[in-house]
């Protein structure tokens, strides 16, 4: 998966840069012409995973590196090796995202129900008993989720992607508003 990964960076790169493509392989054979229009400024190339070799392709290839299921100690180790490795390939490191699951309470009183909502959303996209990953997932209040990512921040993320993990995923995010609202260390 992984060399074919890399040619598929390889790829896209070109493509993103206008450049006609006729790469021959071996994983992925692959002749097209050249995009246009071209974007004046590629987009940026974010390469997740959490193995060794998976930080390494992000510090060598990308521009954002996607972290999931990470605690803020995991985090802050995760940017330490992401700069060491990128300083070995002489590039920039890569800007550390983070993919966090949460589900906003409507105050105390909904932490029950926001808590079964989480424990539906894992057991459905996942088949995990919710307490292989509750220690990842922010369920809480408009504070307590403002304080975790704040967390997150302060460990080195520069940005989110954030999950619903409700049944309702649309009031989520009219609650999210809320929560960048109370963060200390807004993005």
């Amino acid at each position: 998966r992984g060399a074919r990964l890399d040619e598929g960076l390889d790829i896209v790169a070109a493509l993103l840069r206008g450049e006609a493509v006729d790469h021959p392989g071996p994983l992925l054979p692959t002749r097209s012409p050249a995009l246009e229009p071209a974007p004046v400024t590629p987009p940026p190339l974010v390469v997740g995973g959490r193995s060794e070799a998976a930080l390494r392709r992000a510090a060598r290839r990308g521009d954002g590196w996607l972290g999931v299921w990470m605690s803020a100690n995991r985090v802050a180790a995760v940017r330490a090796q992401l700069d060491g490795f990128a300083a070995e390939y002489g590039r920039p490191s890569p800007t550390p995202l983070l993919m966090v699951f949460v589900h906003v309470t409507d105050g105390p009183r909904g932490l029950d129900a926001g808590r079964a909502e989480v424990a539906g959303f894992v057991k459905g996209q996942y088949g995990l008993p919710v307490e292989r990953l509750e220690r990842w997932v922010l369920v809480g209040d408009t504070d307590h989720v403002a304080k975790g990512l704040d967390e997150l921040v302060a460990a080195g993320v520069q940005g989110f992607v954030l999950m619903p993990a409700a049944s309702d995923p649309l009031e989520q995010f009219r609650r999210l508003a809320r929560v960048r609202e109370r963060m200390a260390n807004s993005l």
